[in-house]
């Protein structure tokens, strides 16, 4: 019996219900609603047949599973798995389309691409040949709807955009020929950088922060008189050359920081400057490949940071320190210590505050036990954070993938064939979703599929990250050649 396990008296009633369908040749929904006491409401009897449509989908999902899930966004997702696996295609259909309106209703891109997934390898089973293009052309729409609503924002949608053009009725923002003092000038550029950056649109927001680097260099006093303002607007122009990969230009540019000179007595601007130097060369470093120079260079200085200071003090930069400096000895292949680093973020940054710096933690910390082959804790790691994830409004496409990864690994009990086979699914399930939509993550999309590289070839993420670069330089070579 499907069901076999449900003692209750009340999943007995279901367990009725399914048989008295299941025995009907056509389905009867009036002799239905006679037999369980429905004819009066009928309402009731579609509750009834709900509760019982997903107590069949958990039954099917975890038969033969000795393991727990939550349900919630994750299950909808697993109901949509469980249906295709079990060919019942058109429940399936009716799965995608919850997931899709949700998404949509919730500004979930990410999830809009997963839904488009589903909806493509639905088409073959449910659709005629004859229907293919105009189906695939809506699906392509939706997706480049969804890469348009990542591209510019979601504020375009939000409150925070009425505030911001409400705002901008002030004369002083209208116009920047209307901005006459210095003090005037600073807080329009200052304003646009926000707006600009809180739309994503950072080639615009760069134009506003050369601008007030111009404006502190054609002042000399301002920097003087106001070097913490200037540290700010230092490291947010900085922080926007490497958002916007001008690592040239970075280079140039950031012997403004590192020859700024601070008073004896500023200990606070100081470490304020050697927080904003180190932030900014963990992340140069890691979207140019430099591991060496990470482990070499800037660590030791972190780790220097860290030993002088009672805390955190700007807990956002010093939590993405403390996380990128686990990232740099995990991709290294030094596990113990990146644990040793992830256990800080935890110990020290608010989840409920710096949500994508702990959230990184939290991925990163999974990895490392998944490394140290620590399984009895990974199940109530992976959960936890896939319930963190669910709550925040954070669990995307590939981050769903990824942690079910090990949800699976777990179920595997070490297998090393079964794990080769649940990594390569991982990997065609990830390249699936970068082809069709690129989804908001708050990491580099392509980790995920180096980290499955590197445990298929069972060599440190860092060879795989350095195979890449060398043939993306090649690649180049050849190009201007």
């Amino acid at each position: 019996m499907l069901m076999t396990g449900q003692g209750k008296t009340g999943d007995q009633k279901y367990l009725k219900l399914f048989d008295a369908i299941a025995r009907q040749k056509e389905y009867d929904e009036v002799k239905l609603a006679k037999k369980f006491g429905y004819t009066n409401n009928l309402n009731g009897l579609s509750v009834a047949k709900n509760y019982l449509f997903n107590m069949i989908l958990r039954c099917l999902r975890f038969s033969g599973k000795s393991s727990a899930t939550f349900f919630g966004l994750s299950d909808l997702i697993s109901n949509i798995e469980t249906l295709y696996m079990k060919k019942q295609f058109e429940s399936c259909k009716k799965m995608v389309e919850k997931t899709m309106n949700y998404a949509v209703a919730n500004e979930r891109e990410g999830l809009v691409g997963l839904a488009c997934m589903w909806e493509r390898r639905l088409m073959e089973h449910l659709l005629d040949a004859s229907d293919y293009v105009k189906a695939h052309e809506a699906i392509v729409e939706k997706e480049k709807q969804a890469a348009r609503n990542l591209k510019y924002g979601f504020i375009k949608k939000g409150e925070a955009l009425i505030e911001f053009n409400n705002l901008m009725k002030n004369p002083l923002l209208e116009n920047y020929e209307n901005a006459r003092t210095l003090w005037s000038k600073m807080y329009f550029l200052a304003f646009h950088v926000e707006y600009y950056e809180a739309l994503r649109e950072h080639e615009q927001r760069l134009k506003y922060n050369e601008k007030l680097i111009r404006l502190f260099a054609n002042n000399d006093m301002l920097e003087k008189t106001h070097t913490d303002r200037y540290l700010n607007v230092l490291f947010n122009y900085l922080s926007n050359l490497l958002e916007l990969k001008k690592y040239l230009l970075f280079q140039k540019e950031v012997k403004k920081l590192t020859k700024l000179k601070l008073p004896v007595y500023e200990y606070e601007l100081k470490k304020k400057k050697e927080r904003a130097y180190l932030y900014l060369y963990l992340n140069y470093y890691d979207a140019t490949n430099q591991v060496e120079r990470t482990l070499d260079e800037i660590v030791p200085r972190v780790e220097k940071y860290f030993a002088k200071s009672n805390g955190l003090v700007n807990k956002l930069i010093e939590g993405s320190l403390l996380t990128n400096t686990a990232w740099s000895y995990y991709i290294a292949g030094d596990f113990d210590t990146a644990l040793e680093w992830t256990v800080l973020v935890d110990r020290y940054v608010d989840r409920n505050v710096f949500v994508d710096v702990y959230i990184r933690s939290r991925m990163l910390l999974v990895a490392v036990h998944y490394e140290l082959e620590n399984f009895q804790y990974l199940e109530a790691l992976v959960n936890g954070t896939l319930r963190f994830l669910e709550s925040r409004g954070k669990l995307n496409t590939l981050e769903s993938f990824y942690l079910k990864f090990f949800k699976k690994a777990i179920a595997l009990d070490r297998d090393a064939k079964s794990q080769k086979q649940a990594l390569l699914d991982l990997r065609e399930d990830i390249n699936t979703i970068l082809n069709y939509v690129q989804e908001k993550s708050i990491f580099n999309t392509r980790i995920f599929l180096w980290w499955v590289d590197s445990q298929l070839k069972n060599v440190p993420v860092a060879e795989i990250i350095r195979a890449h670069f060398e043939k993306t330089d090649k690649s180049k070579e050849n190009k201007i050649a």
